[in-house]
């Protein structure tokens, strides 16, 4: 979230996997059509587990799914062992 304060613009961030639970390898797979869901249908995800975010210029999602137009979303992964792979999907 610290390198995110230095962008020129805030955006709104979420994390599913207080939600979705230890899926193991798919969690990604299940947040991407989820993410893809909301951005076809103009609502952001939510957070369902964070009780005291962080201060930040970006706006955190919490608890209840937020309805406005989006025109993409980035979806970054990390994983155990350092595999770290990022996508910027947006609408056509």
């Amino acid at each position: 979230l610290l390198a995110l304060e230095s962008l020129p613009y805030s955006c709104s961030i979420y994390g599913l996997k207080g939600s979705l639970g230890h899926t193991m390898a798919s969690s990604a797979g299940v947040e991407m059509a989820y993410s893809i869901a909301g951005l076809r249908e103009d609502w952001i995800p939510y957070t369902s587990t964070t009780v005291n975010p962080v201060e930040s210029k970006h706006k955190i999602i919490l608890h209840n799914i937020v309805h406005q137009q989006q025109e993409n979303f980035a979806k970054l992964s990390f994983d155990f062992g350092g595999a770290s792979a990022g996508v910027l999907i947006s609408k056509v």
